[in-house]
């Protein structure tokens, strides 16, 4: 298994789009509605160029995707998903190392994490902590989690080289 991070550009968004769309789907076991999820989260060229967004890819493939921004002082992380055929084998685990490691590259300490409940067991393992609950954008009346992550800069070794 060859993993190459890169730093995401414009010609791949229709494929980061796909991926997340599919991953969502997969995760929620289409609980959510893809219509409203598509309208509120398909990212646009702008965002995409304007935050810390990266690609991994396994062996030339696209498997994972994830997006930090910036809200004034704070950093929010917006977007992190694994393709859907990949999930469960790992490879969540070595995309977080990476967002470890591009929060430290870019002085980041601390970051929040607003997500579904079937993944906030995830972020729990990966050190963060839940601070509260917010109502979904996508489905009225449902609560979704809010977290908090503090960089672990000793924790995570830097994984073999940097991004393109």
């Amino acid at each position: 298994m060859v993993l190459k991070l890169k730093k995401a550009i414009d010609i791949e968004l229709d494929e980061i789009n796909t991926l997340i769309i599919e991953s969502e789907m997969a995760i929620t076991n289409g609980t959510i509605d893809r219509d409203a999820f598509i309208e509120k989260y398909a990212i646009e060229k702008s965002h995409l160029l304007t935050n810390l967004s990266y690609t991994l890819y396994e062996n030339g493939r696209m498997v994972g995707f994830f997006m930090i921004i910036s809200t004034g002082n704070d950093y929010e992380l917006e977007y992190f998903y694994i393709e859907q055929r990949q999930l469960g084998k790992g490879l969540g685990k070595i995309l977080w190392k990476y967002v470890n490691d591009i929060c430290i590259e870019n002085k980041i300490s601390t970051m929040r994490i607003v997500c579904g409940k079937y993944v906030t067991g995830f972020y729990l393992k990966m050190g963060a902590e839940k601070i509260g609950e917010l109502e979904s954008k996508v489905n009225p009346g449902v609560k979704i989690d809010l977290l908090h992550y503090r960089i672990k800069p000793d924790e995570f070794r830097k994984i073999s080289g940097t991004p393109d």
